[in-house]
């Protein structure tokens, strides 16, 4: 999926939830640089979550959403 995202393959991550993402958030602050820089969003179903590649999720909001939803 990686290599899709550099090829410009994708638009869109849909998971059903932030967890079943990733359970670190450093591993979902690397993501989130990953798919800012290919111009992808992420998007979980049952959290309320879309990331946004123009820049508008920062770090402290994803901490603070991964506190409220552990």
């Amino acid at each position: 999926m990686i290599e899709d995202m550099k090829q410009g393959k994708i638009n869109y991550i849909v998971a059903y939830k932030l967890d079943r993402v990733t359970c670190s958030v450093r591993d979902l602050e690397e993501l989130i640089a990953q798919l800012e820089l290919h111009n992808i969003y992420l998007v979980c179903d049952k959290d309320e979550f879309i990331s946004f590649y123009d820049g508008e999720i920062t770090e402290d909001e994803v901490y603070e959403w991964l506190q409220k939803n552990k």
